[in-house]
């Protein structure tokens, strides 16, 4: 599952969106707000917090954003400049086609 489906937002949402979701969540199954709670299931919440919070430590501001994505592009052998769109991309505006990858969209590693 990606940090964007755990967190249950979109990639192109800014840094205020994701704090404010991840805000949330924490609400919801941070250890110290849910002490309080009887009848819990701990196992259950300890999880989903681990999940939510190496969540947010990923995807937390844009330059964040923008390494997990190359990570994920580089492990599914796509262009990490390109993100495997081969031709003008997300940072490559400008160009026609993506120097890294010479238009090919994959990676040539």
């Amino acid at each position: 599952m990606t940090p964007y489906a755990e967190l249950l937002v979109r990639p192109a949402d800014g840094d205020d969106a994701i704090r404010a979701r991840f805000h949330e969540l924490a609400r919801r199954c941070h250890p110290d707000v849910v002490l309080t709670r009887r009848g819990t299931d701990w196992r259950r919440l300890a999880a989903e917090w681990a999940r939510c919070s190496g969540a947010y430590a990923l995807v937390k501001t844009q330059a964040l954003r923008d390494a997990w994505e190359r990570r994920e592009a580089l492990v599914a052998g796509r262009c990490p400049a390109c993100r495997g769109a081969g031709v003008t991309g997300g940072a490559l505006k400008k160009a026609a086609v993506c120097a890294a990858c010479r238009g090919e969209g994959r990676s040539s590693r």
